[in-house]
């Protein structure tokens, strides 16, 4: 997403963090490590922090909250 705004394909990017956002709200907003790709099945180990965070920057990159990187 942080790219597809870079490249300036903001509403592709929103398009995408809200995938995003729904894939992550199954199960409780667990922010596992991966999610199985036909059944969106949360993967790996939950709580992954480093996954809440970078979907919390490119929120902020696309609400206008100032340069990701």
């Amino acid at each position: 997403m942080l790219a597809l705004a870079t490249l300036g394909n903001r509403e592709l990017a929103r398009a995408e963090l809200a995938r995003l956002a729904h894939a992550n709200s199954l199960d409780g907003w667990r922010f596992t490590e991966w999610f199985h790709g036909r059944t969106l099945e949360p993967m790996g180990m939950a709580g992954q922090s480093w996954n809440a965070a970078a979907f919390l920057l490119a929120k902020q990159m696309l609400d206008g909250g100032g340069a990701a990187l």
